[in-house]
C-alpha cells in the first residue's frame, strides 16, 4: 500500500478532494473506522508500474476483489470496476484498452476513499481564535 499512497494523494488533489478531506477544527470524537478503511491499511496493490502482465493484473484484481467486499456504495462499484478492468489484462486484453471514461472515474473514486481513509486518522487540536 505503501507504494501507492503518493498515487493516491495526487489523485485527490487533482480531483479537488482536499477539502472534503479535511475534519473541521474542533472535531470531537472520531467516526467508527469502517471495514473499507480496516482494509486499505492491510492492502498491498502488486507493483503495476512499468509493464503489466497477466499474472501481475490477475493478483492486483484477486486483491481489489477482496478489498470490494468490504465497501459500501461508490466506492464498492468503483473497486469492482477496477478488478474487472484488471482481470480483462489478466484474461489476455491489453493493458492501453482499459482506459476508459469508466475506469478513469473508478480509479478517482477509489484514490479518494483511500485518502480519506488515511485522513481520517489525522486529529485536529482545538484550537481558539482570537475573539471568538
Amino acid at each position: 500500500m505503501r507504494r501507492i499512497a503518493p498515487l493516491f494523494v495526487t489523485a485527490a488533489l487533482v480531483l479537488g478532494g482536499v477539502g472534503a478531506v479535511a475534519a473541521p477544527v474542533g472535531a470531537s470524537t472520531p467516526a467508527k473506522t469502517s471495514a473499507f478503511c480496516k482494509g486499505i491499511k492491510n492492502f498491498n496493490l502488486p507493483d503495476l508500474t512499468g509493464n503489466v502482465n497477466e499474472a501481475t493484473a490477475g493478483k492486483a484484481a484477486k486483491q481489489l476483489k477482496k478489498l470490494a467486499k468490504k465497501a459500501t456504495g461508490k466506492v464498492k462499484q468503483a473497486t469492482n470496476t477496477l478488478a474487472d478492468a484488471l482481470q480483462e489484462v489478466a484474461d489476455g486484453g491489453s493493458a492501453s484498452d482499459i482506459l476508459t471514461g469508466d475506469y478513469v472515474k473508478a480509479a478517482g473514486t477509489f484514490s479518494l476513499a483511500a485518502v480519506k481513509c488515511y485522513a481520517s486518522g489525522i486529529s485536529l487540536p482545538d484550537i481558539s481564535l482570537p475573539g471568538s
